[in-house]
């Protein structure tokens, strides 16, 4: 009887903190995936640095690790106070993508626990590739286990 294991990650955004995130120019595409995209806006004197804060504690509670900030821009505008003066600022929009990567999943082995999935019984190739499939799309098997296991069935035909 032949088991199929997946690994599940625990309580990962919990043990991820702003300070952990790291904002880089670039991820590998293939071993990283991106849970979320968000713009941050400050009307601030110190708008880059409030934005960066702010992306590395939003990323943090979806358990990302790493963001690349893919467009930032400041203009400069007045506004009329109530008491008729106008006051200078300078609005900062900054637009990131958190990830989460694998180098992150390597260093949490110990928050790991194994899921078995039962042996496809009776089920036809399409059938158990759709399922494998599945379990990846919702990171329930790494990119690597996926590829042996596809293998594994690929090779009964």
């Amino acid at each position: 009887m032949k088991k199929m294991l997946a690994v599940v990650l625990l309580g990962v955004s919990a043990s991820v903190t702003a300070q952990a995130v790291e904002i880089k120019k670039s991820v590998d595409e293939q071993r990283c995936r991106m849970v979320k995209q968000s713009t941050c806006i400050n009307n601030g004197r110190n708008g880059i640095q409030h934005c960066q804060q702010e992306h590395r504690q939003s990323a943090a509670e979806f358990g990302a690790d790493q963001i690349v900030i893919t467009s930032t821009n400041q203009s400069d505008h007045r506004k009329r106070m109530a008491t008729g003066n106008y006051k200078n600022f300078t609005k900062t929009k900054m637009t990131a993508r958190y990830y989460v990567c694998d180098d992150r999943i390597q260093q949490h082995q110990s928050v790991q626990r194994e899921v078995v999935v039962p042996p496809a019984q009776g089920k036809t190739v399409e059938e158990r590739l759709l399922r494998l499939q599945t379990l990846r799309e919702k990171n329930l098997l790494s990119e690597q286990e996926y590829r042996t296991k596809r293998a594994e069935i690929l090779s009964e035909l």
